[in-house]
């Protein structure tokens, strides 16, 4: 028990004793924060984008059944996945994560067509995902827009005088809370969405580069001497592990601190679940990190592997690009990156975002890692 104190308190010293490891360690993850905490944490509309579509015409009248079918026609087709119904049901299904906007055609909207007054077109969006919400927008007003062109044409063309007298749609916008703890008036920040996927790049990197001091004692021949002593295994290898969680609880404090302090971060969920959360990411990105360890022959070539791993699961794994953007193809290849579901829990647990994949399937996917990677570093580890 003492040799593994202080092989832990050696690791963590020498880690601050690397001014260079400890200013990029910090700095990268808080310039994430700045650099897109600037741009998009006191707005609240993040750039973001759309698929599902809940489409609801009030007006049954034949004046306005003409609607849907511009949302299902052509490419808009391939971008938007519309669906009709009742304004309750769309608005529930809004809630609970399964529509990214509702679009509300008003039940005078055939009258007012016809006589050529403004028609209110209401657009409902999800606010725990800011994100999302802007490309929603303007996607959605840019149909909105030809829809407008198309008609004053027809207007002009059936030589209307008043075919162009004042615009036809006016688009507002409103938003929904979910099904959950947050109040409605609760609106998030895009930093809301941002720092989870930050905290959980930093968890996953702080992870994978365990990797590296375990190449570097190999290499320098510092195993094969631990090797010689009566120093057990699990020693050795739980004191990095401890350095790490350490590590790990530390940038989580200084990242949410940073979050609350500077960007009016909402935290909304449990303290406790998130730190299990992050203990639980830490050994997972370990657990793939041991196996790099392990095949890897030098210091460069271990460097080149774990970034060969960390930027793909940084960049596709829903950090700081929603899943919904990405093609339904590559959807169901990153559902299997460890990354995509720590990220999916941290931002379920800090500001109740909807779950894009359910708890037990995410913590059984970085189980799975986990699990796995230990057996195979297992089985390929080796001391010199």
């Amino acid at each position: 028990m003492n040799a593994y104190l202080h092989l832990t308190r050696a690791g963590i010293r020498g880690f601050f004793r690397d001014k260079q490891g400890v200013f990029w360690s910090f700095f990268f993850p808080l310039f994430f924060i700045f650099i897109f905490g600037t741009i998009f944490g006191q707005k609240k509309d993040g750039p973001q984008m759309q698929f599902k579509v809940g489409l609801v015409v009030l007006d049954p009248s034949p004046a306005a059944a003409w609607v849907p079918k511009v949302f299902r026609s052509g490419d808009l087709a391939k971008i938007l996945k519309t669906t009709t119904g009742s304004l309750k049901a769309e608005q529930n299904l809004l809630k609970e994560g399964k529509r990214d906007a509702v679009i509300v055609f008003p039940v005078d909207f055939g009258v007012k067509l016809l006589s050529q007054q403004t028609s209110d077109v209401k657009i409902f969006a999800d606010e725990t995902q800011p994100q999302t919400s802007q490309m929603v927008m303007g996607l959605l007003r840019n149909v909105i827009s030809n829809m407008e062109l198309g008609t004053v044409r027809r207007l002009a063309n059936a030589r209307n005088p008043q075919a162009s007298a004042a615009p036809l749609f006016r688009v507002s916008q409103e938003s929904l809370a979910p099904t959950g703890n947050r109040a409605k008036e609760d609106k998030l920040n895009g930093i809301d969405f941002l720092l989870p996927g930050i905290l959980a790049m930093t968890v996953m990197q702080l992870g994978l580069f365990t990797a590296i001091p375990f190449i570097n004692m190999r290499e320098k021949g510092i195993l094969k001497r631990l090797r010689a002593t009566p120093l057990p295994r699990m020693t050795i290898i739980g004191s990095q592990v401890t350095q790490r969680l350490f590590i790990g609880v530390l940038q989580t404090m200084v990242i949410l601190a940073v979050g609350l302090l500077f960007f009016k971060f909402h935290m909304t969920g449990s303290w406790p679940a998130l730190l299990a959360i992050i203990i639980f990411g830490v050994f997972t990105f370990i657990g793939i990190a041991s196996v790099l360890a392990s095949i890897a022959k030098t210091q460069e070539s271990g460097v080149s592997m774990v970034q060969l791993v960390n930027f793909p699961m940084m960049f596709l794994s829903g950090m700081f690009i929603p899943l919904q953007i990405l093609p339904e193809g590559m959807r169901s290849i990153v559902g299997v990156l460890p990354a995509t579901h720590l990220a999916n829990l941290l931002r379920h647990v800090m500001v109740d975002a909807p779950l894009t994949y359910t708890v037990p399937v995410s913590f059984g996917v970085m189980a799975a890692w986990l699990l796995g990677g230990l057996l195979i570093a297992a089985r390929t580890f080796r001391w010199e």
